[in-house]
């Protein structure tokens, strides 16, 4: 049961950063870092 929570939360974790990756990458373009 715990390494299924584990799978959930290394999906959910994943999406999440490619979810906000790209709006990280356009601050940090418009911020010229």
């Amino acid at each position: 049961f715990l390494s299924f929570l584990v799978v959930i939360g290394t999906l959910i974790s994943d999406v999440l950063l490619v979810w906000v990756d790209p709006r990280i990458r356009y601050e940090k373009k418009v911020r010229g870092i």
